[in-house]
């Protein structure tokens, strides 16, 4: 059983912002596969998708408290950390580009930092795609995540989560 995890902060308001590159991901990676859809699951705070042997999930307590809704998935159908892949925007790589592997840091990511804690440890997959924007250098990262894009990154944000999708497909 693989559990895929696309990380953002739950609420309408939050829907098409920066942080939530990794519930863009996921959706577009159910609707390319014809899945179907979430249902809420309260008892573990996401949004669970169950389709043959894995769970897609979208946490619902907002980015910084990931760790929560993850390891209670985790717990809950026993999936071992080496089976989880986590999905999720990041400051530190050019708009567009995708980056995955297994690193040991959450390199200042809060909701990686929350999932390492409660997982008590960092050896899961993680897919991370890059919102970096040279033109908001002056601007403090916690305003630039909950940006909604703009028209100008439209097209590089799209085809980076395609590649993301196409990532989650390989490691599947």
């Amino acid at each position: 059983m693989k559990l895929i995890v696309g990380l953002g902060n739950p609420g309408k308001e939050y829907k098409e912002t920066k942080h939530n590159a990794g519930f863009m991901a996921v959706d577009l990676f159910i609707d390319n596969n014809n899945l179907g859809k979430f249902t809420e699951n309260k008892k573990l705070k996401s949004e669970i998708l169950k389709s043959r042997e894995i769970i897609v999930a979208k946490p619902t307590t907002f980015m910084n408290l990931s760790g929560d809704a993850v390891s209670l998935i985790k717990q809950y159908y026993k999936i071992d950390i080496k089976d989880i892949i986590i999905i999720y925007d990041d400051l530190d790589i050019e708009m567009g580009e995708v980056k995955s592997g297994i690193f040991k840091s959450s390199a200042g990511h809060n909701g990686i930092k929350s999932i390492i804690e409660k997982l008590g440890g960092s050896e899961f997959m993680r897919i991370r795609i890059g919102i970096k924007n040279d033109e908001m250098k002056n601007i403090p990262s916690e305003d630039i995540v909950l940006q909604k894009f703009m028209n100008s990154e439209i097209e590089k944000i799209n085809l980076a989560l395609q590649e993301a999708v196409k990532k989650i497909e390989s490691l599947l």
